[in-house]
C-alpha cells in the first residue's frame, strides 16, 4: 500500500502509480515501518501542492498522477524552464555579437594610404627635368635618388585624360591633345563611372610614384580623383 494515498501498488515498484510519490522498493515494509510517520506529518504539515490540469484538483507536487481524475502530470518544467533559460541567454549573446560586428562594418572607413597626407609637392615637368640622363653613369645615379626621394612618395597633379585603356589604366598629359606622360591606375576602378572620367576631360588626382621609364611616362598607382577642374 502507497504510505501517501493508501492505492494498492505492486510489490517491487519505485514510485506509486496514482500519486507518484517515490518508494523504496518494497511497498509493504515501507508501510509498516513509515506508516505512523507520515500519518502524524500529515497532520501536522500540509504538503506542497499544484492543480491538476485536467480536473483542477489539488495534487502532489511530486505526483505523477491526478488523485482524484486518474490523468497522467506533466513533469520536468523545472528542467524545461533551466532550458528556456539557457537558450534565451545563447540567443541574446549571440545577437549581441552579431549587432557589434555589423556595427563595426557599417561604421568601418578604411585608413588612408600612408604617405597620401603627406605628398611630395613637385611637379611633372621638375620630375622630368630633373631625372632625364644624358649618359649611362648619370642614369645610375639618378635612379637611385628615385628609389631615395620619389619611389612609392604621394604626389597630387593635375592632367587631361587622353585614354582610359582594355585594363582600366588611365593615360593623362598636360593639354588634351600632347604627349602623354602619365599611365594612372586607380585604387578604386568604379571612379572611372562615377567620376564619369572621359577623353578630354580635365582631373586632380592623388597617387604614388611607381616608376618613370626612358620615353619619359610616369606608372603611378593608388590613384584617387580628388576632383574634376573642367
Amino acid at each position: 500500500m502507497c504510505p501517501y494515498c493508501g492505492e494498492d501498488v505492486p510489490a517491487g515498484s519505485n514510485n506509486c502509480w496514482k500519486c507518484g510519490l517515490e518508494l523504496d522498493g518494497d511497498t509493504d515494509s515501507a508501510a509498516a515501518s513509515e506508516g505512523m510517520e507520515i500519518e502524524t506529518r500529515g497532520r501536522t504539515a500540509k504538503r506542497p501542492q499544484r492543480d491538476c490540469p485536467h480536473c483542477g484538483e489539488g495534487v502532489s507536487v511530486r505526483a505523477i498522477r491526478c488523485n482524484a481524475c486518474g490523468e497522467r502530470l506533466t513533469t520536468g518544467g523545472g528542467r524545461n524552464w533551466i532550458a528556456a533559460a539557457w537558450l534565451a541567454f545563447v540567443l541574446i549573446v549571440i545577437g549581441t555579437v552579431v549587432g557589434l560586428v555589423y556595427n563595426y562594418f557599417a561604421n568601418f572607413e578604411a585608413k588612408p594610404d600612408p604617405g597620401r597626407l603627406t605628398p611630395v609637392k613637385i611637379s611633372r615637368a621638375q620630375l622630368h627635368q630633373f631625372y632625364k640622363a644624358d649618359s649611362s653613369g648619370g642614369t645610375k645615379k639618378k635612379r637611385g635618388l628615385w628609389q631615395d626621394r620619389h619611389e612609392k612618395r604621394f604626389v597630387v597633379w593635375s592632367s587631361y585624360v587622353h585614354a582610359i585603356e582594355e585594363d582600366s589604366s588611365i593615360s593623362l598629359g598636360d593639354s588634351s591633345r600632347g604627349k602623354a606622360d602619365v599611365r594612372l591606375v586607380l585604387k578604386d576602378l568604379d571612379q572611372i563611372d562615377t567620376r564619369g572620367l572621359k577623353v578630354g576631360k580635365s582631373i586632380k588626382y592623388s597617387a604614388r610614384l611607381l616608376d618613370y621609364d626612358k620615353q619619359g611616362v610616369f606608372s603611378l598607382d593608388l590613384g584617387v580623383v580628388e576632383e574634376e577642374t573642367d
